[in-house]
């Protein structure tokens, strides 16, 4: 496919992305699956107080038929960190690319049109992708305080050394955070993740752009708050978003929030608009206008069964008591940001951002004990 090079509001370079493929056999063995939906709507809705029995029964019926996938069995205890030093649980949410946007620019996006790019940006992936979305979510022991925060996909870190699907063993090496998804998978990711951090993941779930369409949809669209106004977004005239409150449809909302060369601060600001996207979804769940809807409903808890992918551990049982435990949570509470990172600049060729050392460990130990007003203090807004 022919593509050319686009450039940020700031005249810089596109930046590249990652083109590894280790995660193959993860992907193409099992259904493609959405970021957040567990917590976003496998938790919150079952934890609306007086939710109907109706309601109650398929939420049973979809958490038994969620996908599962090994992610924690290849990691070696001993190497992980303690748990929550407050008793809380930590869920980490990966959100992937595996049809790249990025692939829809330059002389094909302006001549496909509108209908061409959606029946693209609709077709379910295929092969490995990045993992464009990282999300950490902290839920303290009371189940009534939360953390989400943002890991910028363009992160530099260090990803530890691995053992591939053929038996070859990688040294560690300083990469892209995204590029730990796409070498190793979900295990690869998660232990990432715990090096970087310090905090324990105690759970994982996976979501992919298709799915994020398909959920959007479901739920009949959100509304968002649009920072920064944008236009002919992948070289389509007619993908257009003003700055301030906007609609989304699912093929919108897929499109919005995977743009980001196009964005002032780039993929920080990408990350930004992730945490929004979710927030948003999270209230429309919750809202009357779905939950007192019995085919919107139904709809949607048939799709979360075939879109989403969580670990091993995440058995139905497991899902619905953290869901009942998580009844008093307001998603309106939830203290939202984005890891510290320094200006943007070049390591072997790709541009990262540097995580600000002088910051992040605030934010990690903050985010192990649920203090928010650390959190609120030591991320980046």
């Amino acid at each position: 496919m022919t593509t050319t090079s686009e450039q940020t509001t700031s005249g810089e370079p596109a930046v590249p992305g990652t083109t590894d493929s280790g995660t193959a056999g993860f992907l193409t063995r099992h259904r493609r699956a959405v970021v957040a939906a567990v917590v976003a709507v496998a938790l919150v809705l079952v934890s609306i107080g007086g939710y109907a029995l109706w309601a109650k029964r398929k939420l049973d019926d979809a958490l038994a038929t969620i996908h599962t996938e090994q992610v924690f069995a290849g990691i070696d205890p001993a190497t992980r960190p303690a748990p929550s030093p407050d008793g809380g649980v930590t869920f980490l949410l990966a959100g992937a690319d595996l049809l790249s946007a990025e692939e829809l620019t330059g002389t094909e996006a302006g001549t496909t049109g509108q209908a061409g790019l959606e029946t693209l940006l609709m077709q379910k992936p295929s092969g490995p992708g990045r993992s464009d979305i990282i999300i950490l979510v902290h839920v303290d022991a009371a189940r009534d305080k939360a953390s989400l925060i943002s890991i910028p996909r363009d992160s530099l870190v260090t990803i530890p050394s691995y053992v591939d699907a053929s038996g070859t063993t990688h040294p560690a090496v300083r990469r892209k955070i995204n590029a730990s998804f796409s070498l190793g998978g979900p295990t690869l990711l998660v232990r990432t993740v715990e090096d970087l951090t310090g905090i324990r993941v105690d759970h994982f779930a996976y979501i992919d752009y298709y799915g994020l369409i398909k959920l959007v949809d479901a739920i009949g669209g959100v509304t968002v708050n649009n920072l920064y106004a944008t236009s002919n977004v992948y070289g389509n005239p007619s993908w257009n978003f003003p700055k301030g409150e906007i609609p989304l449809t699912g093929i919108l909302a897929r499109v919005w929030v995977s743009q980001r060369k196009n964005l002032p601060h780039s993929d920080l600001d990408r990350a930004r608009n992730s945490q929004e996207l979710l927030h948003a979804m999270a209230l429309k769940l919750a809202s009357p206008e779905t939950f007192s809807n019995p085919v919107r409903l139904q709809s949607t808890l048939d799709l979360i069964s075939s879109v989403v992918t969580v670990d091993e551990t995440l058995d139905p049982g497991t899902m619905k008591g953290l869901a009942l435990s998580m009844r008093s949570l307001d998603v309106n509470t939830i203290q939202m940001g984005t890891a510290p990172t320094e200006a943007r600049t070049t390591f072997n060729g790709e541009t990262v951002f540097p995580l600000d050392t002088s910051r992040t460990p605030c934010l990690w130990a903050a985010i192990r004990t649920s203090d928010l007003a650390s959190v609120a203090r030591c991320s980046a807004s």
